[in-house]
């Protein structure tokens, strides 16, 4: 797939999420990563900053609703997130709908997290976890950076790259 085939959108109003929403349902299958300051569901819960998410390979959305500014999401407008409510409310139709698929990495975690936010709810199940699989099949490196470069020939950026490390570091929510 050349990068040409790839279309990637940050979602910021209701009526794009529910287009989303709506592409999600005619596929009958998502993939997902609820992005959080903590990476322990509990504490996550209370931390989400975004959800990724996905129905084909080359095509995603990033959905921010706990970021503190804009400038790393590309845009200025004051407006530039959904709340957690609106985002969560929006999707819960597909996501707890036993007919749509759901695919994640660590989904327990993802379902714990999502259970437990404000305004969250639990996922019937999750069909396909990529975290399990790579244990099953005896991969060293269950990451999800692991696995893409492993698996895929794919490296993903470091968190550290945009984050900083040691004292400088920032949270996700800050970025």
């Amino acid at each position: 797939m050349c990068s040409s085939d790839l279309t990637y959108e940050v979602v910021t109003t209701l009526d794009r999420l529910l287009d989303v929403a709506n592409a999600i349902r005619a596929a009958g299958r998502v993939a997902f990563d609820l992005v959080a300051d903590d990476p322990h569901p509990m504490r996550a819960a209370d931390r989400l900053v975004g959800l990724g998410i996905s129905i084909e390979a080359g095509q995603g959305w990033y959905v921010p609703f706990g970021h503190a500014q804009a400038p790393l999401l590309g845009s200025t407008d004051a407006n530039f997130q959904l709340t957690q409510a609106e985002v969560l409310g929006a999707l819960r139709p597909v996501l707890t709908d036993p007919a749509v698929r759901r695919v994640a990495h660590n989904g327990k975690n993802a379902m714990l997290a999502l259970a437990e936010a404000t305004d969250g709810y639990w996922l019937p199940a999750i069909e396909f976890d990529t975290m399990v699989a790579a244990y099953l099949l005896g991969d060293s490196n269950v990451t999800i950076r692991g696995l893409a470069f492993d698996r895929l020939g794919h490296e993903l950026v470091d968190p550290k790259t945009l984050l900083g490390t040691g004292r400088k570091a920032i949270k996700i929510g800050r970025a």
